[in-house]
């Protein structure tokens, strides 16, 4: 049961008050130059019990437009051989998957997946990634991690982002990339992370 009131969330009866990621923090992230203010989106972690090694969180992410680019998360990479699983609870969404060659500049692979609710979305280990929200309406996220995982944003702001920037006229390559390969898309997954059998969900551990 997930009843939302931003900045709190009420999951399974308990309260939480989310993390809030301000539009002044993406500003190193986006594509056009914005002297915009105000809440991006709101992160809530640890709100549901999953095994001790993994946490679960859920993202809410308000429809909005910055610049010309739909509104995104910040984008980061893992510290380590972590994959990562997305649900989508709520909305749509656009995951951006990029896969480095030794450098930041340098892509080896670079993905495009398209998923709404009910649906999910597998982050490989070793792969960044953003999500977008390309609609009109809320995007509702949940996640789930190994807890020893840590997140590396460095790397998207030292190139302004992802490879590519979607916005309101499509997608638009970022140059700060010296190559990145023909963008590719791949389909999500049907079902949802609760379905999933713990065995693999603890997969996302590799060193428990």
């Amino acid at each position: 049961m997930l009843e939302i009131d931003l900045p709190y969330i009420l999951v399974d009866g308990r309260r939480f008050r989310g993390d809030v990621r301000r539009i002044e923090d993406l500003r190193p992230v986006l594509m056009d130059n914005l002297s915009e203010e105000g809440d991006a989106y709101y992160m809530f972690r640890d709100v549901r019990p999953v095994h001790e090694t993994l946490r679960y969180d859920i993202t809410v992410m308000p429809a909005r437009i910055l610049g010309r680019e739909f509104i995104k998360t910040m984008g980061h990479y893992h510290d380590g051989p972590y994959p990562e699983i997305y649900g989508i609870l709520r909305g749509e969404a656009i995951f951006i998957l990029q896969k480095r060659a030794g450098r930041d500049e340098v892509l080896d692979d670079l993905v495009l997946i398209r998923a709404k609710e009910g649906e999910i979305v597998r982050i490989p280990p070793y792969y960044g990634h953003v999500t977008v929200n390309p609609s009109k309406s809320m995007l509702v996220l949940e996640n789930i991690i190994c807890r020893k995982c840590r997140s590396d944003y460095e790397p998207y702001i030292r190139m302004r982002g992802s490879a590519i920037y979607v916005t309101v006229d499509g997608i638009v390559r970022n140059n700060r990339y010296l190559y990145v390969p023909k963008l590719r898309e791949e389909k999500p997954d049907k079902g949802e992370i609760f379905s999933l059998d713990l065995k693999d969900l603890l997969k996302l551990c590799p060193y428990q």
